[in-house]
């Protein structure tokens, strides 16, 4: 059965810090979709004040220069009307309160600024649709524009919770780390270490449970040491005697009769 990402990772540090930089990535993609959407507009803004600076300078007198697919109408005080530009067939609306206007009507962005003499210039651009096609098209716009600084503000999202992950994760790991370090030493005998439990987390509450058992484990490994020189102590007194008796049979000392024999066998139950 193949592992799962995370499982490939050695360190619980490694796998709590690919977690939370990936759900800090995760989240900054969706801020970044979503800010996208809501600042759509500010293109089509930077398009409203564009076209009202050019119809200002278009107002104080002739332009060397006309940018393409913008129209440029003029209205003179007594009503003549002059098309420069694009010829885009669209009538430019008119006003006559004597200030400027500009925003959007259906898919043209135009701004209108009165001149000297009483006249008005008017410039109109094609403006992107304000459907749903246009708002997503805004959206990608609005990305494709600014991408890099969402991505440099990412990469330093990133690296500032991953150092905060790998410290956050330095101690909450640190009772595991312990136990493992004191299950190597109990491979070897020592059931006297134990692992300091101060949180109240599950962590915690394995570090309580590991100290209780390794302190059952210490008082087994001492019964039974107890028990191993409890039983030598008791095997080894009849065993100094029976030796006592055969040595005093080899010397000629004692008599191999029944019932010395039968001392000595009372003497091994």
């Amino acid at each position: 059965m193949a592992m799962r990402p995370l499982e490939k990772l050695p360190t619980i540090r490694a796998k709590l810090g690919s977690v939370i930089v990936f759900a800090v990535a995760v989240t900054l993609l969706v801020s970044y979709v979503l800010i996208a959407f809501y600042l759509r507009n500010s293109p089509r803004d930077t398009e409203e004040i564009a076209a009202l600076g050019l119809a200002g300078k278009a107002a104080l007198g002739p332009l060397d220069h006309i940018p393409g697919n913008t129209m440029i109408v003029t209205r003179s005080a007594d009503g003549v009307v002059t098309v420069q530009g694009t010829d885009l067939g669209l009538q430019a609306p008119t006003f006559d309160d004597g200030v400027p206007h500009w925003g959007v009507t259906g898919r043209i962005t135009y701004a209108a600024v009165p001149t000297a003499e009483g006249g008005w210039v008017t410039v109109l651009r094609p403006s992107p649709s304000r459907g749903s096609l246009g708002r997503i098209s805004a959206t990608f716009g609005f990305l494709q524009s600014s991408w890099w600084q969402f991505l440099l503000a990412g990469a330093v999202a990133g690296f500032i919770s991953l150092l905060l992950a790998r410290w956050l994760a330095r101690g909450m790991t640190q009772p595991l780390r312990d136990m493992a370090a004191a299950a190597r030493r109990m491979e070897v005998g020592d059931y006297s270490v134990r692992v300091q439990a101060r949180s109240r987390d599950e962590v915690g509450q394995l570090a309580a449970a590991f100290n209780r058992m390794t302190a059952e484990l210490e008082d087994l490994e001492r019964s039974r040491r107890d028990l191993v020189a409890n039983v030598s102590h008791e095997l080894k007194t009849p065993i100094t005697a029976i030796r006592a008796h055969l040595e005093n049979l080899a010397d000629g000392v004692e008599v191999a009769d029944p019932r010395t024999l039968q001392l000595m066998l009372s003497q091994t139950e």
